[in-house]
């Protein structure tokens, strides 16, 4: 059971890894777009594109905590960010680190939130 958990946060670390390498690219490709005044509808695309991408990425540590698999959440925050996060394993986590790892994902879920409500809410 224990090397499945394994396999499993490894996968979450690639894979969170990955959307946030891409939303950067496509980030970059839109600014490119952009400065060369290319297609308007395909500046709107990109953008639109990077930007529920990461709310993705942003909102899924708070709704693995939520779920109750801290070790997931942690996981994910490793692959967006493995300075800040540089710890391998949840099990090696201080309490305090851990206690960082909760506020910080439930806080960026409800800015996600309040940034959907408030788009939703202004049209």
């Amino acid at each position: 059971m224990k090397w499945i958990s394994k396999s499993i946060e490894a996968r979450l670390v690639l894979i969170s890894r990955i959307m946030f390498i891409f939303s950067m690219v496509l980030a970059a490709s839109a600014a490119i777009v952009i400065m060369t005044q290319g297609v308007t509808w395909l500046v709107a695309g990109l953008s639109i594109t990077v930007v529920l991408l990461l709310c993705i990425n942003w909102a899924t540590p708070g709704i693995l905590i939520i779920l109750g698999y801290p070790s997931l959440a942690y996981a994910w925050l490793h692959g967006v960010n493995p300075i800040v996060f540089s710890s391998p394993s949840w099990e090696l986590l201080p309490l305090e680190k851990r206690k960082s790892v909760y506020i910080y994902s439930i806080f960026t879920l409800f800015v996600i939130i309040a940034f959907i409500v408030r788009a939703i809410s202004e049209q």
